[in-house]
């Protein structure tokens, strides 16, 4: 991220202050019940794809 931060020349100081000032990221894996729910709203043509990609090994799931 700070390459991209250099990049876009964004001022560390406003970096900084954005971030005291942010909320702490939630990296709580979701739930099975989540998942499930997602997996099951997904249009079945969706959840072929994605099941093709696995049992071929391809990167890059959900892109």
């Amino acid at each position: 991220m700070r390459a991209l931060a250099d990049f876009l020349r964004l001022d560390p100081d406003l970096l900084d202050a954005a971030a005291a000032a942010s909320r702490p990221l939630n990296e709580a894996a979701p739930s099975t019940a989540a998942l499930r729910r997602w997996v099951t709203g997904l249009p079945a043509a969706d959840k072929d794809e994605v099941l093709l990609r696995v049992l071929r090994g391809d990167a890059g799931l959900l892109a």
